[in-house]
């Protein structure tokens, strides 16, 4: 043996052997370091390595049956012991061994300082939700609550295990202990196989409760278990074969055994937390409501009006039962058309409603956060008493901070009380529990484009992308406005569109981006329909048209809702020049309108400029001041303000006879495409500030910058095959109809 081992050496066998694994570590390095940069398939590290692998006992087999000499390579056994040279070529594979070694060491020491510095720039990285927040919850002390697997053979009865889910979730929620991720987030997994590990590391949670639900007949079977997310490990697992009429005493069951399991894990004793008991009703009851539930997310008026017909039965039959009560006044609310809304009622319906639903529930279960929540929701159109309204909001928040709509609530709340900052903040709360909620993200986004925060936007919009890509879209269409890139802007849009091509609210944004970049008849095939004609009229300067429709809209629609088309009215006459109308409907108008909008509205322009023109200038300060106090307020906070804002109070500065500042704002707007010469009030021309040379200049950059921005929109957009739902009008392009540039018809 010690003979082999000896002529091993003497052949530098060994020594072949080191400097083979030397030299393949190394290619490894190169191929795992180019892979990326070349977009190299990911299969090519595994074939490498096992290539090197297979070469290993070639390279040693010819180390050992080969000799390298002066006249070349020759066979060992034809190489006198004499005339060897084996010890020379040794000390040449020394030096080349202890060379690699060198390189290799060098690559393992940039490598290693590469990492540590990818570290530190992750660390380093600003979070724009911790940012924000500095949270108290402990991540051990987290549960996510996954949908659970309908398994009965009724697809109808899916909402059924969702409400199971759900109705764990709301329970384990008012365990103070605990961190419950919300549920929106936790049912983006359903109809998924989740990997637990993906679950815990997107809804920073450190435990994940999954299972089904099997209902047949009057009996259900559902399972349940607890999962460690960092071990994988089932912490408690349960099945219970139970009869529907005791379905409340399962979910008790459940969540006082997943608390009693956490308590254990996180070394609380039992007297420290214990779950509220859900409500009980009946089995047919129960189903109404949650399927009522369901149905009011989905925030439509159709579905809305369905689901209050099903909480209206419920609680005709059950009169004491507080989930539907908070539910059914939820849905009377939100069938108001208040802007904000989604249905058609007058809010003086629905407001004394909605109030009386939630106050019963209240008496039921005073401490309940869903009814606070929207208690506190409903309570400022009730008493116009915000800070009653906050109370109600926070209360709710307290009891259960996983309240997506509750939390948008408040922090909405909050910012027409002008705690701005606050109501970021309480938005950034809302995403720790709701990480994946389009409603959060997207309030929260819009918020960041209104201060320009384009740090902390940037992995918002990529989170939203990977969720919504047309929703991604939309916000970055009102970024680019925001920042004054018109062109821009429309092509983000009709990029939303054509990401989502079923989807009404792209259509309609894109229709009037068209109007502010002056493009009419494109915005005509997007704003379809009666309730648009006036703007497509307006905008095209057909004022006698446009005050023909505003005012059939007006006449036509309950006295409730005249407000909503009288302010058009009044906006063509004012175009008309019938100062004398707008001087005597325009106060009115802007007394019904809610206080926190009044001072905003542009309204108030339009009847002191009136004023000014029939030589009421001392009535016209008021509402001058008061626009533009609220408008610059709203400025200098950083709250939404596209370019078009800086235009409005640009012209009431000019007005007030404030030239400095009315040059500065219009010189921003104008730097921004907000809008063109043929836009402006003709108090300008009253006033004689069109021959200004000051005035006129601006004027001119703000003509010279909106043909530039059409220019860029028509670069980007007359290429044939660059959208597959939209394509613009012949006119758009300036070119005859052809086969590149479809027939408009073909456009939608």
């Amino acid at each position: 043996m010690n003979g082999l081992i000896e002529e091993l050496k003497r052949r530098n066998v060994f020594r072949v052997g080191v400097a083979y694994v030397v030299v393949s570590w190394l290619i490894v390095q190169v191929v795992d370091t180019i892979s990326d940069p070349l977009n190299l398939p990911e299969w090519l590290d595994s074939v490498v390595v096992v290539l090197l692998l297979a070469g290993f006992p070639i390279a040693a087999l010819l180390a050992w049956a080969y000799e390298l000499t002066p006249e070349g390579v020759k066979r060992t056994a034809d190489v006198e012991l004499s005339d060897s040279v084996t010890a020379d070529t040794g000390r040449k594979l020394n030096y080349a061994i202890i060379a690699t070694l060198g390189v290799a060491l060098a690559i393992f020491a940039y490598d290693r300082q590469r990492l540590v510095e990818k570290v530190e720039r992750s660390q380093a990285m600003p979070n724009p939700v911790a940012d924000e927040v500095e949270s108290t919850e402990t991540r051990r002390a987290s549960i996510a609550v996954l949908p659970f697997v309908n398994m009965s053979d009724d697809e109808s009865q899916e909402h059924f295990s969702d409400g199971i889910s759900e109705e764990l979730l709301n329970v384990l929620a008012n365990v103070p202990e605990f961190k419950v991720a919300a549920r929106t987030s936790s049912f983006q997994f359903k109809g998924r196989t989740p990997d637990i590990a993906d679950v815990g590391s997107q809804l920073n949670v450190a435990h994940v409760l999954e299972g089904s639900v099997r209902k047949a007949g009057n009996t259900v079977r559902i399972t349940a278990q607890l999962i460690e997310v960092d071990s994988g490990f089932h912490v408690w697992s349960e099945s219970y074969d139970r009869q529907l009429d005791d379905i409340f005493a399962i979910q008790d069951e459940i969540s006082g055994a997943i608390v009693a399991a956490l308590s254990e894990t996180l070394g609380l004793s039992s007297g420290e937390i214990s779950p509220i008991t859900a409500q009980a009703t009946s089995d047919e009851n129960y189903n109404d409501y949650l399927l009522a539930r369901e149905l009011i997310r989905q925030r439509e008026e159709i579905s809305l009006t369905e689901a209050r017909g099903l909480l209206q039965r419920v609680s005709e039959d059950d009169p004491d039962y507080a989930p539907a009560l908070v539910q059914l006044a939820l849905a009377w609310y939100l069938l108001s058309d208040t802007g904000q809304t989604y249905g058609s009622l007058p809010i003086s319906e629905t407001i004394p409603v909605a109030v009386d639903l939630v106050d019963k529930a209240l008496l039921l279960t005073p401490d309940d956060p869903e009814a606070l929540g929207v208690k506190g929701l409903v309570n400022f159109d009730d008493t116009g008493d915000g800070e009653a309204s906050l109370e109600y909001l926070r209360r709710s928040l307290e009891l259960n901070p996983s309240q997506t709509d509750v939390r948008t609530w408040y922090s909405n709340s909050l910012m027409f009380s002008a705690r701005y900052e606050e109501a970021n903040r309480q938005l950034a709360i809302g995403l720790e529990y709701d990480p994946l909620s389009m409603l959060l993200l997207m309030n929260y986004s819009y918020r960041l484009i209104g201060t320009q925060d384009v740090d902390r936007l940037q992995p918002i919009l990529d989170r939203i992308d990977r969720l919504d890509p047309a929703r991604a879209s939309s916000l970055r269409a009102s970024l680019a406005e925001t920042q004054g890139r018109m062109a821009e802007s429309v092509v983000h849009f009709i990029e939303a569109m054509e990401h989502a091509p079923g989807e009404t609210r792209y259509r309609l944004d894109l229709g009037f981006q068209f109007l502010r970049l002056g493009l009419v008849e494109e915005a005509r095939l997007q704003l379809t329909g009666p309730e648009y004609e006036f703007w497509l009229l307006f905008n095209n300067s057909d004022f006698e048209g446009a005050l023909k429709v505003a005012e059939a809209q007006m006449n036509a629609a309950p006295e409730a809702f005249a407000i909503r088309y009288s302010d058009n009215v009044a906006s063509a006459l004012f175009r008309l020049g019938n100062y004398s109308r707008v001087i005597e409907m325009g106060p009115d108008v802007i007394e019904q309108m809610p206080e926190e909008f009044r001072d905003h509205h542009w309204m108030n322009y339009e009847v002191a400029a009136s004023m000014i023109v029939e030589g009421e200038s001392d009535r016209a300060v008021a509402y001058l001041e008061r626009f533009v106090t609220a408008t610059e307020s709203d400025i200098r906070s950083n709250v939404f303000a596209p370019p078009r804002r800086y235009f409005g109070v640009a012209q009431a500065h000019a007005a007030l006879g404030n030239d400095d500042m009315a040059l500065q704002r219009f010189t921003y707007a104008a730097e921004r495409a907000a809008f063109k010469r043929e836009w402006l009030s003709p108090l300008v021309e009253h006033m004689e500030q069109d021959s200004n040379a000051a005035y006129s200049a601006v004027f001119d950059l703000a003509d010279q910058r909106f043909a530039e921005e059409n220019a860029l929109f028509r670069e980007a957009v007359c290429i044939d095959g660059r959208f597959n739902q939209w394509r613009p009008l012949a006119s758009t392009c300036n070119v005859e109809k052809s086969e590149a540039m479809p027939e408009a018809a073909e456009s939608t």
